[in-house]
């Protein structure tokens, strides 16, 4: 939990990172960056960056990264348990009497998102739902008619290249959804006319509270504020 609950809390962001994530990642602060963000420049919110069991290609032993277990992030049956168990923090989460009736905000990075949006499937409800470069939802996701979706991601993000050819999700991505706002983003290249090249980084680059990645924080803050 970033943050301290209050009486003046109105908001409470769940955000959940992105494949690989391990507990390993706690360690250094740089899983907590954007929610840490969020939480200093939006006055009464309380964040809480959730890890629940074993994300796709997180090394257990080592606790580190296993590109061997990649596959794990496009598993319907991993996603659906990852969101059955998401949907049930949040009951839980809203009987401290401090958090009680505040608005919610889902937030996912990558496949992060996809535990996000599988939440809904069990019952959870976000009043805003942010991907950032989210991964996908689940043949049985419905959209919230109640709920905001967006979503932020750079243009050259490896990620989007998967979901253009169909190959995460079988489509169902934020980037072609109807119900999502999309927001595209170039990364800042220092001046120089060519591509930054590196799109894996850009995929990184959305959850973090850096310079390059100024414009992304503050247009999420925004929406965060709405």
């Amino acid at each position: 939990m970033i943050g301290t609950p209050s009486e003046d809390t109105r908001r409470v962001a769940t955000y959940v990172p992105g494949t690989f994530t391990s507990l390993k990642s706690f360690y250094d602060g740089g899983t907590q960056e954007f929610s840490r963000y969020l939480v200093e420049e939006a006055p009464g919110t309380v964040a809480f960056v959730y890890k629940d069991g074993l994300f796709p290609g997180e090394n257990q032993r080592e606790r580190g990264t296993d590109l061997g277990r990649l596959g794990e992030a496009n598993d319907p049956g991993r996603g659906l348990d990852a969101g059955r168990q998401l949907a049930s923090f949040q009951p839980g989460m809203k009987t401290d009497p401090l958090l009680q009736g505040t608005e919610q905000v889902g937030i996912g990075h990558s496949w992060g998102y996809q535990n996000l949006t599988s939440s809904e499937i069990f019952g959870a409800e976000y009043e805003k739902s942010i991907s950032l470069s989210g991964a996908g939802m689940q043949e049985q996701w419905v959209p919230n008619a109640e709920t905001l979706y967006s979503n932020f991601a750079y243009k050259d993000d490896v990620l989007l290249w998967a979901q253009r050819t169909g190959q995460v999700w079988d489509g169902k991505v934020p980037i072609t959804h109807e119900s999502f706002t999309n927001h595209g983003y170039n990364r800042p290249n220092h001046g120089s006319i060519l591509p930054d090249g590196n799109p894996i980084d850009d995929h990184t680059l959305i959850a973090t509270n850096s310079q390059e990645n100024r414009k992304v924080l503050k247009h999420v803050l925004n929406e965060v504020m709405k």
